[in-house]
């Protein structure tokens, strides 16, 4: 009996935070500072399919797949808390705080950028040569890893 108990209400959980959490969204229901971002960081894409997640405390999260297999993640303000490309594809110059792309563009120039998220440490910053760097909210790099 228990265990029927135990399921039911693990059911019922799984429910209401995980099945009805996400919502596909038109390209038009988006924030205005992610429509920005989509034309200014990545022009010629087109959104493949977007989704709104309601979060706790009344917080929403969007998920946007670009027609280049680009993922963005942002708040429900549209602020980008992760960019990440696939197929090759790199991270737009534009989309990266100007610290980084110079410490980058200085440190290691013939790296590409094929992640960033936005940490609530600071960045961190995935390359095409498989290194991995973290920056504080200072920007000062605070680890790497390879």
């Amino acid at each position: 009996m228990k265990v029927s108990v135990v399921m039911a209400v693990m059911a019922v959980v799984l429910f209401s935070t995980g099945c009805g959490g996400k919502k596909a969204v038109t390209t038009e229901e988006l924030p205005q500072q992610l429509h920005a971002l989509i034309a200014r960081d990545f022009p010629g894409e087109s959104v493949a399919y977007a989704l709104r997640e309601k979060q706790g405390l009344g917080r929403t999260k969007y998920e946007v797949v670009l027609s280049d297999g680009t993922g963005i993640e942002a708040d429900g303000d549209g602020d980008w808390k992760e960019i990440k490309c696939s197929h090759g594809n790199s991270v737009p110059v534009t989309a990266l705080p100007q610290q980084i792309h110079s410490y980058l563009e200085a440190k290691h120039p013939d790296a590409s950028v094929s992640k960033i998220e936005k940490t609530g440490r600071g960045y961190e910053v995935e390359l095409s040569n498989g290194l991995e760097i973290r920056f504080n909210k200072d920007f000062v790099v605070t680890e790497y890893d390879s």
